[in-house]
């Protein structure tokens, strides 16, 4: 398997050399050896989308790779899930509600981590996917920090308070 994956992930680099974007393995099917071996192979930042699994899964990993990777929840979460999230992950990606950002904000400043969030927001009024409202930018923004995802090329400009 390390042949595989060392060789997927130089193929994939040799093509998008220029623009040298951040690799996010997504192993939400696939167990402990396929992360090793992708970490064996330079991959540091793994994606899941299945909180329960993943946290058995990244928390039965040698320490050494727990320590220098880092670990994204990709897809919708779920308000109840999230104090396990917050125990394992440095980002949490598709902050899709009010309600979700505020019980990550609550329960950050419970642990005291500043949680790394990526929110949706809907710029574009498209209603077949979950977007943000633009009110949480204002929402306990000294607990999260922000970052904004959005789906199609335009040149944006956001002026926080």
């Amino acid at each position: 398997m390390f042949e595989t994956v060392r060789d997927n992930l130089l193929h994939i680099q040799e093509e998008i050399e220029p623009c040298k974007p951040k690799i996010i393995a997504v192993t939400k099917y696939f167990g402990q050896d396929a992360i090793i071996s992708a970490y064996e192979a330079g991959v540091r930042d793994f994606g899941e989308s299945r909180a329960v699994e993943a946290c058995e899964k990244i928390s039965s990993l040698p320490e050494g790779i727990r320590q220098n990777s880092t670990f994204h929840f990709i897809g919708h979460l779920q308000t109840n899930k999230v104090k396990l999230v917050i125990k394992t992950f440095d980002y949490i990606h598709s902050v899709d509600s009010l309600k979700l950002a505020q019980c990550i904000s609550q329960y950050s400043k419970e642990v005291g981590k500043t949680q790394k969030i990526l929110l949706q927001v809907n710029l574009f009024r498209e209603y077949n996917i979950l977007f943000l409202d633009k009110t949480i930018s204002k929402y306990e923004n000294h607990y999260l920090l922000l970052f904004f995802l959005y789906k199609k090329d335009i040149d944006i400009n956001l002026y926080l308070d």
